[in-house]
């Protein structure tokens, strides 16, 4: 899943750059556009020259020659004529370029919301294991718990009629220190006996000063049993 993450990441990489590259495409065409035809100041400053070449050949009663300046009218206005086009293209090249980023950054915008699905997902995945890690951490040590208190009992039967009883036995004293600071389940792994307390994660059944029956019943059988199997009553 991570791998997939990161393949999506590239890809709207990749969309965000080419998004941008046609936004400056756009804007390029934008300025072009407002450009307009060009500058026609050239064109009509050439026109009233030759106006007043024939207005003084005229008074003059001579022919004016206009072929020179007739060339570069002719020259600016071509020039004009290809400024409109290219004004007239870039114009409509605004609407194609933006309808083009905007269908991009849609496109973007699905692959953002997959890797953003795909990431949740794996957060809630990695939540689960952990949490599932957590609950088995809890039940193991409670079954660490159980097997000390079992092999305690196994000891006591063994201990000689003139050997002193241990001064304390470490699992009722770990069992105290756990009913005393917590060794709390989340909520939903067992039944909630208490729905109306303020919290909902709970003390695990098995070290609940409420739970009715000795504290690892069943590891005390399954060694007993396994005393029996050795000849031990």
């Amino acid at each position: 899943m991570e791998r997939e993450i990161l393949k999506l990441k590239r890809a709207i990489d990749a969309k965000h750059d080419e998004f941008l590259q046609v936004q400056s495409d756009r804007e390029c065409a934008q300025q072009v556009a407002d450009a307009g035809g060009g500058d026609t100041g050239a064109v009509a400053a050439l026109q009233r020259q030759r106006a007043e070449m024939l207005g003084k050949a005229y008074l003059a009663g001579e022919t004016a020659d206009t072929e020179q300046i007739d060339r570069e009218i002719e020259k600016l206005e071509a020039q004009l004529r290809e400024a409109r086009k290219n004004a007239e293209g870039a114009a409509a090249a605004v609407g194609l370029l933006q309808d083009k980023a905007n269908g991009l950054l849609r496109e973007e915008s699905v692959l953002r919301q997959r890797q953003a699905a795909l990431a949740r997902d794996l957060m809630q995945t990695r939540y689960d294991e952990t949490k599932a890690r957590y609950v088995e951490k809890v039940y193991g040590l409670i079954s660490e718990l159980q097997a000390l208190y079992a092999l305690e009992r196994g000891l006591e039967y063994f201990r000689g009629p003139n050997e002193p009883k241990p001064p304390l036995k470490l699992t009722e004293q770990l069992l105290i220190a756990l009913r005393a600071r917590g060794l709390c389940l989340p909520p939903g792994i067992e039944p909630n006996r208490y729905p109306d307390t303020a919290w909902d994660v709970h003390i695990p059944y098995a070290l609940d000063h409420d739970h009715h029956g000795e504290f690892a019943a069943k590891e005390i059988e399954a060694l007993s049993q396994e005393l029996r199997e050795y000849g031990f009553e």
